[in-house]
């Protein structure tokens, strides 16, 4: 069994927590330790526990607190190398750090563990899937396009955490500063609530269980445009009638998702 929660999701903090062999680890650590503590003890779990953390890219809202509750618990952190070499100060303890290589999976805890290239306005930025007990689970926000590797890495998935991050009227008509706006809407930017229902909709199989809508704007998305929106397009899939919907938050986690 793989249990999993979006621990927080948005521009002020990201942080999936996934649980694989008794083993739990987090994709991002955007939130501070004490805010990660506190949300893995809303889920029944135990941040002591933690055997690693998988960073994604260096922007803020997904390294936050990396640093002290790696330190704290002792937990290595594995990332690129390129990443590293932009933000080393994440971990000042040197020997908790590993690096991954982009496509080239590895073992992890009995969990095959894949990092795999994106494009998002970042320093060699990376997603990740894992693989175990024959479920395949995938973290796919900061996107800015849907890319092949996107799509290959998301096809056969059981659970993803997917980016829905904006409604495009909504941003177009908004109040960001053009050059922001320009950058969101851009391949190294934001999926938008379209986007990410059209991936959902050409490319899932009858395999995906769960889709978590993930990194929603404060300012340029609602929780009900995201809805209503995945749900629209998702009505000329009648294989996927059973396809549960849930919504990351900013502020709590996610239900403990189970598979």
């Amino acid at each position: 069994m793989i249990e999993v929660s979006a621990l927080a999701s948005g521009s002020s903090g990201n942080s999936f927590f996934i649980e694989s062999n008794k083993s739990s680890f987090l994709v991002d650590a955007g939130i501070s330790c004490k805010q990660a503590e506190q949300r893995m003890e809303m889920i029944g779990k135990d941040a002591s526990a933690l055997k690693g953390i998988f960073i994604t890219h260096e922007h803020t809202d997904h390294i936050r607190g990396v640093d002290v509750l790696s330190r704290k618990y002792s937990i290595p952190v594995f990332l690129t190398k390129e990443c590293y070499s932009n933000c080393s100060h994440i971990v000042s303890d040197s020997d908790l750090v590993r690096f991954v290589e982009k496509n080239k999976a590895f073992r992890f805890n009995g969990a095959n563990i894949l990092p795999f290239p994106k494009s998002h306005d970042a320093h060699d930025p990376v997603s990740y899937t894992v693989i175990s007990n024959g479920r395949k689970i995938s973290v796919m926000t900061d996107i800015g396009v849907v890319c092949s590797n996107v799509i290959k890495n998301f096809r056969d998935s059981n659970i993803v955490f997917l980016e829905s991050n904006h409604d495009v009227d909504m941003l177009k008509n908004g109040p960001y500063p053009a050059f922001l706006k320009e950058r969101i809407l851009s391949d190294g930017g934001h999926l938008s609530n379209y986007e990410a229902s059209l991936l959902v909709l050409e490319h899932t199989t009858h395999k995906l269980k769960h889709v978590v809508l993930s990194h929603l704007s404060e300012n340029n998305n609602t929780e009900e445009i995201a809805l209503k929106t995945m749900k629209s397009l998702l009505q000329h899939r009648k294989d996927l009638k059973k396809l549960q919907i849930h919504i990351s938050g900013r502020h709590e986690p996610t239900e403990l998702i189970s598979i």
